[in-house]
């Protein structure tokens, strides 16, 4: 078994200059920018996502009678809707968030303080269930093990468990963007677009990089009530991506086009490979 460990920032350093809480900072930001989906790269990043519109599917199941499963996968991001990066890129992985606005609202009130807002994002995670980051390699030869396997495997001590990365934000600036596919369905209480002050609480792990090759990296948790999120990535990492494309994203492009080479170098998609997975699902 791989110990991913070494390619992972550990929640009481920085990188590149930044703190973690600065990492999900700027990550809030970008999943309320206006088009996140086609803009996974923040210059030296990439941004993952989890079950942001799991109150809309609320009301929406409400409206028919029904409720939402909360055992279902939300978010696939496999096969010819993976990405591609360079092998510099780092990774935020998101395992269970909550973001609070000042002047919003919440079970308990307005949120009108600082104090009051870190209380409520707090209480979310406090009570909160199982958490998971998993991860796959498709190939032994660029990790060393084939087989799905926790991202911070448990050791005697602890060091590893991933409540370790449990990070709090400062208060910083969120804009919300009028053009944000999420923003009215995101939070159970609505709130306008446009500039807040806010702070965002979870459960993070910043890769700084991963050797040459494709991975599935799972990840999700149990939160508050009958709240779940579960996301599935494939990443194909490459050397050849480096100063040539930070990243490519062909999630919208019709079937059929899931493999192409250019003359400037780029590898071309490896579909064999991000199909191999074994698409075992692990109930938590």
């Amino acid at each position: 078994m791989v110990d991913y460990s070494k390619w992972i920032v550990s929640p009481d350093q920085n990188y590149k200059g930044m703190s973690y809480g600065d990492w999900v900072a700027r990550w809030t930001n970008w999943l309320f920018s206006e088009e996140p989906e086609r803009n996974e790269v923040q210059r030296d990043v990439v941004f993952l996502r989890g079950n942001v519109e799991y109150y809309h599917d609320l009301a929406k199941a409400s409206e028919r009678g029904g409720s939402v499963n909360p055992w279902e996968p939300f978010y696939n991001r496999t096969g010819d809707a993976s990405v591609i990066i360079s092998d510099d890129t780092p990774v935020l992985v998101p395992a269970l968030t909550s973001t609070k606005v000042f002047g919003g609202g919440s079970e308990f009130g307005t949120m009108d303080t600082e104090e009051q807002v870190r209380r409520v994002a707090r209480i979310d995670n406090d009570e909160s269930g199982a958490i998971w980051a998993t991860i796959e390699s498709s190939d032994n030869k660029s990790s060393g093990a084939h087989g799905e396997q926790s991202l911070l495997p448990s050791v005697e001590n602890g060091e590893h468990d991933l409540r370790k990365y449990r990070i709090t934000s400062n208060v910083f600036k969120l804009w919300i963007s009028e053009a944000n596919q999420f923003w009215k369905n995101i939070f159970q209480y609505p709130i306008n677009s446009g500039e807040h002050h806010a702070v965002t609480e979870g459960f993070f792990i910043l890769l700084r990089s991963l050797p040459e090759g494709s991975y599935r990296l799972r990840f999700g948790g149990k939160g508050r009530g009958n709240y779940r999120t579960e996301s599935v990535y494939d990443l194909h990492v490459s050397a050849e991506c480096r100063r040539v494309s930070t990243v490519t994203d062909i999630s919208s492009k019709p079937k059929g086009e899931s493999i192409w080479l250019l003359s400037s170098g780029r590898p071309h998609r490896d579909i064999d490979k991000l199909q191999s997975f074994t698409g075992s699902r692990k109930t938590q």
